[in-house]
């Protein structure tokens, strides 16, 4: 039997400003930004695992809150060591944000948590194995509980891609009272074990899934630590690439190979016109050398047959021209339909995929209670359950 293919778990983090909570709403709500690997026929069953809609604006009103608390609270103290003109100014310069400010990056976490589609994957082709998704989000909400407690302000799962997988946000607050700030309420990230250090973070959430045949990621930067202890050429730091900026540089990539097409195809047509003329051109002057040699009259006939013998093939290549573009037009109509259509068959194939589902787990349903109630005997609950099981032995046909 050929050995089971292992998937790490993924688990990654990324530092985040209030300001961009609207992206991630915005993201969560299927309201803007690239939708095209999204199946909206799905979008309703995402849902939140913590938290809930109002989890965006009861952060901002919390961060908010924090300011001006953490102003009243510093001029107290400085005032209580009678520092009055210190404690002034700083009522004076207003509310500051509850993060230091030094650092580069955001004082919030946005993270996800996943693992490759082929993990999650059923018997039935296009179905996931339901005991999987159900064993991962057990383990996913222990560890974020665990991991991040109170710091875990909302938790969602989004059914309506390819893979199962978690978002969650982050907000960890620290409380630190000094003699000259009083009582200070600040956000410090670096205060989650699995925040401050990347690596042991990966450590830490592989032992929460390894029961499950999920393993730990790459150790990518141990690797690098010790090409440099042995001197060997050391690879670039590896960056993660969400998939909506995968998807961008996709679409950039085409685009220019589109506007490369289109100038090769004008230059080429350039050719052909540049072409014709000169050919022409060509025609003209010998026309011109003829008569020269040939008297009035001669010159006159000569002239006219070459001239009618120009306009034939400037109508022959007008025809072949019209012909062509005519054939452009069929062909650029028929892709069009085809596209059309095979979008149609492809939802109403979803759409039926995932009625037969519901249909087989009623079955399933039915089934189960009929076995309980012991009317597994009776004609209509028996047509049912076989009606269901055909629907299934279809599906697993296909």
């Amino acid at each position: 039997m050929p050995e089971l293919k292992q998937h790490p778990v993924v688990f990654r983090l990324k530092a985040i400003w209030p300001g961009e909570l609207g992206r991630v709403e915005m993201h969560r709500k299927r309201t803007g930004g690239d939708l095209s690997h999204v199946n909206r026929a799905r979008s309703h069953l995402n849902t939140f695992l913590v938290g809930d809609e109002d989890w965006k604006e009861e952060l901002l009103a919390d961060i908010e809150t924090s300011k001006v608390q953490n102003l009243a609270n510093r001029v107290a103290a400085l005032e209580s060591k009678k520092r009055k003109k210190q404690a002034r100014e700083v009522a004076a310069a207003g509310p500051q944000d509850p993060w230091q400010t030094t650092r580069g990056h955001g004082p919030l976490r946005e993270g996800i948590l996943t693992a490759n589609r082929e993990f999650f994957a059923g018997d039935l082709p296009g179905f996931e194995d339901q005991e999987k998704v159900a064993a991962f989000e057990e383990r996913a909400l222990k560890f974020l509980d665990e991991q991040f407690g109170d710091a875990l302000v909302a938790a969602w799962k989004d059914l309506d891609e390819e893979g199962y997988h978690i978002h969650f946000a982050v907000a960890k607050w620290v409380e630190k009272t000094t003699g000259k700030g009083g009582k200070q309420r600040t956000l410090v990230p670096s205060a989650v074990p699995v925040v401050k250090s990347y690596e042991d973070g990966q450590d830490i959430v592989a032992s929460y899934f390894s029961d499950i045949g999920l393993t730990r990621g790459k150790k990518r930067a141990q690797e690098r630590r010790d090409a440099l202890a042995e001197e060997k050429k050391v690879d670039p730091k590896r960056e993660n690439t969400p998939c909506h900026t995968w998807r961008a540089e996709q679409a950039v990539e085409l685009q220019k190979t589109r506007r490369a097409a289109e100038k090769a195809a004008a230059t080429a047509y350039l050719a052909l016109t540049e072409n014709r003329n000169a050919s022409k051109e060509a025609d003209i002057a010998w026309l011109r050398a003829v008569n020269a040699e040939t008297d009035a009259e001669n010159q006159a006939a000569v002239l006219d047959e070459k001239m009618d013998m120009l306009d034939h093939r400037e109508s022959l290549l007008d025809e072949r021209e019209g012909e062509l573009e005519e054939r452009e037009e069929a062909i650029q109509a028929e892709d069009s339909r085809l596209s059309r259509w095979r979008s149609q068959l492809e939802q109403k194939e979803r759409n039926i995929r995932d009625a037969v589902r519901g249909l087989i787990e009623l079955g399933d349903k039915v089934q189960a209670a009929a076995r309980k109630l012991g009317m597994l005997a009776e004609p209509v609950v028996k047509a049912g359950i076989d009606a269901a099981q055909k629907l299934g032995n279809w599906q697993r046909q296909r």
